[in-house]
Order: C-alpha cells, then structure tokens, then sequence
C-alpha cells in the first residue's frame, strides 16, 4: 500500500508523514504545485494500492476544478482521505456523496488521523457504509441524509424506538435510528450514555442543577442557552459519580474526569 499527500501547508504535510509510519506504508508527499499532471491525477484515484490524502483547497486550487465533479466522472479504485477546514464544512454533504472513504477537519490530531485511516483501509470491523471520519456523524432524518459535526450534538433523547438530537445551534433533529446504535457510532468521547433514554455531551456546560423530584437535570451552556433532560435514577446516580453534587461557574470544557467505560462508545 502507498500513501500519496497532497498538501501546499508543509507543517500538515510533514505531520501527516510523521502519522503514517505508524501504518508501516511508503509515502510521497506530493506538495508543490507544477510537479504533477491531471493525467497522473487520474492514475492514482483508478489504483487499488493507493491512500490518497488530500487537501480539499490545495487539490481544487492546483487543478481549478471542483474535487466532487472530477471525482463523479471517474472510476475510484483508491481510498480518498480528505482533509477540509471549519469554512468548507457547508460541502459536506457533496463531497460524501463522491465516494470519498473519509474525512478529516483540521486542526488534525494524531488521534483523528489514526482512526481515519483505519476506518478508511477498513481495519475496524462496523459498518460506516463506506463513510468513515473520526468526527462526522451521518445520520437519515425522515428520508434525508445528513452529516453532522458530533462535537455540535449537545444532548440525545429516546423517543419511541428513534431519537431526537439536540444541536448546538438549537436545532431539534429526530433521525431513524435507536440511541444505542447511535451510541455505538459516536468518537467524541465527551458524549455520555446516561441511560437507555439519554446521551449528552459535557463540553461547553457551564453548570448543572439536578432536581431529584423530578428527577431531571437543567444544563446551562456558555452561550446562556438551557436545556431540560429528563433523568432515570440510573443517569442521575451516574452523572453524580463524574459530577459529585450540584456545580456551577465557567465553562468546564474538558474539566471532567470520567472513566472510559462510562463512554458511549
């Protein structure tokens, strides 16, 4: 197998390089413009042994073309990672489409990266129906797809045999699927099953009031925004366990410590 980078930023080009030793593939960093054809283009995307990573604007600047256009009027043989910032998160959904085998958003990590590549090279054993990210959710709400950032899922309800996902944004979304399928989906490690009816991410909470007659918690988000989350004895007892007692004050993004097996995944 043979990775070929395609990336002007030398820092990420180099920090990708660094990554995939690990995978034990040879690499060619592909990284100035002029040293390469569309034809060559054309010859890596037909080829089975290729890992293809790639930067959404250097790619579409070298060629001037757009990548999910010249990508839907070819045979894709190779495993396409695709590398995108925040600002071209609204093409999501076109890019997916291309048959691109995974996603990554930068800033990169060297954990986003690893499960990156192993989802794409297909070295996990689940089904991401041939689309594979560390950090994007795709989801079906009523017949529509939809890709979703997990890091903006603020909270997960059961309703009847589906869910209803709350956004950051304020956005409800009921999508097909049970909360435990979906659980078993999710990476972002600061979302938690609570109980069978409730998963919620603990980013960005500025505090928590419990009411145990209820029972139910009330979340206050740093934006000011609140959200009521009906709580079983069993989410109570355990959001206690990483929360002991009732808190209140600034942000606590990344201020809990939680063992992992109280995550969703």
């Amino acid at each position: 197998m043979k990775v070929q980078i395609i990336e002007q930023d030398k820092t990420v080009g180099n920090f990708i390089e660094e990554q995939v030793k690990q995978f034990r593939m040879e690499v060619v960093y592909l990284a100035a413009p002029g040293t390469f054809t569309q034809g060559y283009l054309d010859d890596l995307i037909a080829q089975p042994d290729q890992v293809l990573i790639w930067d959404l604007t250097t790619i579409e600047s070298l060629f001037n073309f757009s990548l999910p256009h010249y990508l839907s009027s070819r045979e894709i043989g190779s495993k396409i990672i695709l590398i995108i910032s925040d600002q071209q998160f609204y093409r999501m959904h076109e890019l997916l489409e291309t048959g691109i085998s995974a996603l990554l958003y930068k800033p990169l990590t060297a954990d986003r990266f690893k499960k990156a590549v192993i989802n794409a090279l297909g070295l996990l054993g689940r089904d991401t129906n041939g689309i594979a990210s560390s950090n994007i959710l795709k989801v079906t709400s009523g017949e529509e797809n939809c890709y979703l950032k997990e890091a903006n899922i603020i909270a997960v309800e059961r309703v009847g045999e589906e869910c209803r996902l709350t956004m950051r944004d304020g956005r409800l979304l009921d999508i097909n699927d049970t909360i435990s399928n979906l659980g078993m989906r999710l990476y972002e490690k600061s979302i938690l099953q609570l109980d069978e009816d409730t998963l919620i991410n603990l980013d960005y909470i500025c505090s928590i009031n419990v009411n145990q007659a209820a029972p139910e918690c009330l979340l206050t988000f740093s934006d000011g925004t609140t959200l009521a989350i009906p709580l079983s004895s069993i989410g109570l007892s355990l959001l206690n366990k990483i929360l002991p007692g009732r808190f209140s004050g600034t942000p606590q993004k990344n201020a809990y410590q939680y063992e992992d097996s109280f995550a969703s995944h």
